[in-house]
C-alpha cells in the first residue's frame, strides 16, 4: 500500500485522460492493467523483503510461504482499493506528475485504509489465540472475499467512475 502506484494511476494521467476515452481498449481492462502495476511493484517489495527474512533470519521455509501467499492477497486488496479511491476522487490538475502522487490525499487514504482493515483479522487472531494456520486461513478468507468483491465493484462501478471522469 505504501507504493501508491495504484492509488495516483488515475491521476496521474492529469489533463491527458481523455486519451484513455479513445483507447481501443475498454475501461474495464484499462482499470485492471493499472491496478496490476500497483500490484506487481507491491510483489516485488514483498519478495525483497521475504528474501531478506530468509536470508538474514532463521524463518521456516513454510512460513515464508504463508506470508508470500497472505502478502498476495493484501497487495491485490491494497492495489483495488487504490484504484477505486482515485476513481472516485481523481486529481487532474497538476503541472508535475509529482504533485499527482506526493500532493494526492488519495495515496494516504489507500494506506490508511490497507493499515487499518488487515488490522483487524491479526487482532482477531491475537485475540483468540489462532495458530500460525488459522491466522493464514483467516487472512486468506477475509482477503480473498474482499479482493472478489473488490473486482466485482471496480468492473461494474469502477467503470462507470471512469465513463464519467473528465478532463
Amino acid at each position: 500500500s505504501t507504493n501508491g502506484i495504484a492509488a495516483s494511476a488515475i491521476s496521474r494521467e492529469g489533463s491527458n485522460i481523455f486519451t484513455c476515452k479513445y483507447l481501443p481498449v475498454s475501461y474495464k481492462t484499462q482499470i485492471m492493467a493499472k491496478a496490476l502495476s500497483g500490484i506487481s511493484m507491491g510483489v516485488v517489495g514483498t519478495l525483497s523483503m521475504l528474501l531478506a527474512a530468509a536470508a538474514f533470519l532463521p524463518v521456516p521455509a513454510y512460513l515464508l510461504l504463508l506470508s508470500a501467499a497472505a502478502g498476495s492477497f493484501g497487495i491485490v486488496f491494497s492495489s483495488f482499493a487504490g484504484i477505486l479511491i482515485d476513481l472516485s476522487f481523481p486529481k487532474l490538475i497538476w503541472d508535475n506528475e509529482q504533485k499527482a502522487v506526493k500532493q494526492n490525499f488519495n495515496v494516504v487514504l489507500n494506506m490508511l485504509i490497507s493499515i487499518l482493515i488487515p488490522g483487524i483479522p491479526i487482532f482477531i487472531s491475537i485475540a483468540l489465540r489462532f495458530t500460525v494456520w488459522m491466522t493464514f486461513l483467516a487472512i486468506a478468507l477475509i482477503f480473498g472475499i474482499l479482493d472478489l468483491l473488490l473486482y466485482s465493484i471496480l468492473s461494474t462501478a469502477g467503470v462507470r467512475l471512469f465513463e464519467r471522469i473528465d478532463a
